[in-house]
């Protein structure tokens, strides 16, 4: 809620981007879902080091391509 009262004016006068304030609204929302996500994990029986690692690896496997084509080798 901060976020949202702090960005808020600042749209208004126009003397920012905002599509910066707006990705960290995003950024503070995502945040906010992935603690109500990250729960679930306790019933699955799921570690913590066994949910960074799977999210590591995850994130890393689907930047591969993108980063092949961009950043050529």
């Amino acid at each position: 809620m901060g976020v949202v009262v702090r960005v808020g004016p600042d749209l208004l006068i126009g003397g920012t981007h905002p599509w910066a304030e707006l990705a960290c609204v995003a950024a503070a929302v995502s945040y906010a879902m992935a603690g109500v996500f990250g729960r679930r994990f306790n019933a699955l029986r799921v570690t913590d080091i066994e949910a960074a690692a799977g999210q590591l690896t995850a994130s890393a496997t689907l930047i591969l391509p993108i980063m092949l084509l961009v950043e050529r080798p």
